[in-house]
């Protein structure tokens, strides 16, 4: 959709008070702030939602589930991207109880997994996650491929993490959060390659093709991308039609 046009929409809602501010709202808020790589405003935007979250939790209905799994999914991984891993914990705990086998979820609990020293179980559950993909569509395809995108980039598990990041670049296009992790991506592969050539291993090394000429083309095109949407997005914002 018109980002621009949501930022807006959203600054107006958020302005205008609690009564307002329902929790469809506030998640839609959270996913704008992330989309545009904010994650602390993402986490203020969910905070305001913490005590009807929680209340709902506890009375989940299958009507609920979606909007409640959506929120402590992005609690969680707005977490992760603030180092903040006990407040992520909080909210794997609580998602985990509504959807166990869910791949957003089991995205996390890998992430959070690798954090806590547990490589192998990390690896496992990202594993789990591939396989529990479903057939989302729109938003939650979006926000599945990027979560696990996510999972792998931290596992080091590079081919999947640049498979999932060009499937939400097709998914979403116009949006500069796929685009800007994908060329974090290559660089990370590029710099383990670079130190595996330092120190000789080749066993679990990316692999020569990490810091190819073609690697390269491909950071610029998805580094491009994602300034012209941003740019876009901005100058949407400063001069509305």
């Amino acid at each position: 959709g018109n980002l621009a046009e949501s930022h807006r929409f959203m600054g107006k809602t958020l302005a205008a008070g609690p009564d307002s501010q329902s929790l469809d709202t506030l998640i839609f808020g959270a996913h704008l702030a992330m989309s545009m790589m904010q994650p602390s405003s993402a986490n203020q935007i969910l905070e305001k939602g913490d005590a009807l979250a929680k209340q709902m939790a506890k009375k989940s209905s299958a009507s609920s589930q979606a909007n409640l799994l959506d929120y402590f999914c992005l609690v969680g991984e707005v977490a992760l991207s603030q180092n903040e891993e006990i407040a992520a914990a909080d909210a794997l705990t609580t998602a985990l109880k509504l959807a166990p086998k869910h791949a957003r979820i089991l995205a996390l609990k890998s992430r959070l997994r690798l954090r806590q020293g547990g490589l192998e179980d990390a690896e496992k559950t990202l594993e789990n996650a591939m396989k529990a993909m479903g057939p989302a569509q729109g938003a939650d395809a979006l926000e599945v491929h990027v979560s696990l995108a996510m999972a792998a980039i931290e596992c080091q598990a590079w081919s999947p993490a640049v498979y999932l990041l060009n499937k939400a670049i097709k998914i979403a296009p116009q949006e500069p959060r796929p685009h800007l992790e994908m060329a974090r991506t290559l660089v990370l592969r590029a710099e383990h390659q670079y130190l595996c050539d330092t120190v000789h291993i080749e066993r679990h090394a990316p692999g020569l093709g990490s810091r190819s000429e073609e690697t390269y083309q491909q950071f610029e095109t998805a580094i491009l991308a994602a300034t012209k949407t941003l740019r876009e997005i901005r100058a949407a914002l400063e001069h509305p039609q």
